[in-house]
C-alpha cells in the first residue's frame, strides 16, 4: 500500500475506536438517567404537545448530567467558534448538505465527540412516539415509527472532514437506551445500510454507524457491494 494510503487506513481504524467508545460513554449515560429518570417517554410529553424542540433540550438536559463534558452549546442561530458541530456536513454521493446542527443544544464529550439530541419519531407521529423499547423494537416500520429521536455525533467535533460516515454518525433513542443507525434489522429505507451508508436511496446521515461498530471497519468508503448478509470487508 502506498503510503497516503496508510495514512488513511489508520485514520479509520482511529474512527472506529472512538466511534465504539463514544457508543459506550452514551449508553452508560442513558442507563444510569433512565434508572434515575424513568424511560425516555417519560422525559417530553410529545403525544400532547408535539413539542419536538422542547423535548430535545430536555433530553440534552438530562444526559448531559450523566457524561463528562469538555463545552457546552446551547445552539445559536449564527455560527461561530464556540459552536460543538462544524457549520456544515456533506454527504458522499451529491451535492446534498446539512447546515443546522451548531443551532441545536450539544456537547463535546471528554473524548472529543460532539453529541447533539434531535427528538422525533419517524414521520412525525404524536401517538407513536417512543413506544418501542430496544429489546422489542421490531425490524420493520414501526420500529422507526416509534423512536424517541436521533442522536448525531461528530467524532472530531467541528473539524474537517465534516462528512456523513467519516466524522458524522448517528444513534437512534428508544425508551430504554439506544442503538447504532443502521443495523442489519433496520431495514426501513430511511435507516438501512445499503440505503443509507451505500447509497442506494440517501436520505440523511447516520446509517453508516452500526456497520462501523459492529464490523469494526470502514470499508464502505472503498467498495460498494458490502451487506450485512454476505461481504463485510472488501477484497485485499
Amino acid at each position: 500500500m502506498t503510503f497516503p494510503v496508510i495514512i488513511g487506513r489508520y485514520q479509520e481504524r482511529i474512527t472506529v475506536n472512538q466511534l465504539k467508545q463514544t457508543y459506550s460513554l452514551l449508553s452508560q449515560a442513558f442507563t444510569l438517567a433512565i434508572e434515575e429518570n424513568g424511560t425516555v417517554d417519560t422525559w417530553c410529553d410529545i403525544p400532547s404537545t408535539s413539542d419536538y424542540t422542547t423535548c430535545q433540550y430536555n433530553i440534552n438536559n438530562i444526559i448531559s448530567k450523566y457524561v463528562k463534558k469538555v463545552r457546552e452549546c446551547d445552539g445559536v442561530n449564527t455560527y461561530n467558534k464556540k459552536a460543538c458541530f462544524a457549520k456544515e456536513y456533506s454527504n458522499r454521493f451529491n451535492d446534498n448538505k446539512w447546515n443546522k446542527f451548531y443551532q441545536r443544544p450539544s456537547f463535546v464529550m471528554i473524548n472529543g465527540t460532539s453529541a447533539l439530541f434531535d427528538s422525533q419519531n419517524g414521520d412525525r407521529y404524536p401517538n407513536r412516539w417512543c413506544n418501542q423499547k430496544v429489546s422489542s423494537s421490531p425490524t420493520g416500520y414501526n420500529a422507526y415509527n416509534s423512536s424517541c429521536g436521533t442522536i448525531y455525533v461528530d467524532i472530531n467535533s467541528t473539524r474537517n472532514p465534516n462528512v456523513d460516515g467519516k466524522d458524522l454518525f448517528s444513534f437512534t433513542i428508544y425508551q430504554d437506551g439506544i442503538v447504532p443507525t443502521g443495523r442489519a434489522v433496520d431495514t426501513i429505507w430511511v435507516k438501512s445500510f445499503d440505503s443509507q451508508c451505500l447509497g442506494k436511496r440517501y436520505y440523511g446521515p447516520g446509517g453508516c454507524t452500526a456497520w462501523v461498530i459492529f464490523n469494526e471497519n470502514m470499508d464502505y468508503l472503498h467498495c460498494d457491494d458490502l451487506s450485512w448478509n454476505g461481504k463485510t470487508k472488501c477484497s485485499k
